[in-house]
This record gives C-alpha cells, sequence and structure tokens, in this order.
C-alpha cells in the first residue's frame, strides 16, 4: 500500500494546519482514503475506482488525465499550494464533514471535488501522520 502525508491549510481556516495521508493500493485510479488530521481530532473517508470513474465523466475528462490531476493535487506536497485548494467543514445537516479540493487557474476555480469524512477517533496519536 502506498501513502503520502502532506500540510494543508483550509480556506476556511488558513491559520490552521491540517495533517493529509492518502492511501492507495495500485494508483489513485483505483480508489483511495483521505485522512485529515489537526492533532486532536482525526476525519476519514474513502473515494472508490466507480467514484473516480464517474467524477472523471462528470469533470469530461479522459480517466487517465483525471487520475493525474488527483495525483498532483493529492500527492505533489507543498508545492501545490499554488495551484490547488483545499477546504474542510461540517455539513450542518449531518454528522459528516465534507473535505473539498479543486484546481485553481488564473483566479478561478475548475474541478471542484468534494469527499464526505467521518470522525474516526477523538484522541489521535500523531505519531502515525
Amino acid at each position: 500500500m502506498e501513502r503520502h502525508v502532506c500540510r494543508i491549510w483550509p480556506l476556511s481556516s488558513p491559520d490552521t494546519v491540517y495533517y493529509m495521508q492518502i492511501n492507495w493500493e495500485k494508483d489513485l485510479g483505483s480508489g483511495f482514503t483521505v485522512t485529515l488530521c489537526n492533532g486532536e481530532q482525526a476525519w476519514s473517508g474513502r473515494v472508490s475506482e466507480n467514484q473516480v470513474t464517474m467524477e472523471a465523466k462528470e469533470a469530461e475528462m479522459d480517466r487517465e488525465k483525471y487520475v493525474d490531476e488527483l495525483r498532483q493535487a493529492l500527492t505533489m506536497g507543498e508545492e501545490r499550494v499554488k495551484t490547488y485548494s483545499f477546504d474542510f467543514f461540517k455539513d450542518n445537516d449531518k454528522d459528516v464533514f465534507h473535505f473539498l479540493y479543486e484546481k485553481l487557474m488564473q483566479d478561478i476555480s475548475m474541478g471542484a471535488n468534494r469527499l464526505e469524512l467521518n470522525v474516526f477517533a477523538s484522541d489521535v496519536d500523531m505519531s502515525r501522520y
């Protein structure tokens, strides 16, 4: 299993650092798990291979190109801050959080993707991140 960990600063709370961990088996196109942690709590959600395919169709992109965009957005390290934005917020109607990532192109956003995350730990062992 492959894993990538990096820091992100969500748009809704730019002074707060979150650690984002991405896990996948073969490649991101086969599905992946996103885990966010702020040092006190952690949230996790899974994107299936079918969801990746559906998102590529919705974005009207070739699936391989879409998977490459995912790789850039989720695993390129902190240099991607100039190209991608991230946000994380609680759903007011459900007991879930939303993780949003989108590509920025000349001051406009394209290809916003949203993933539901659930709280999975109240006391987080930061040595895992």
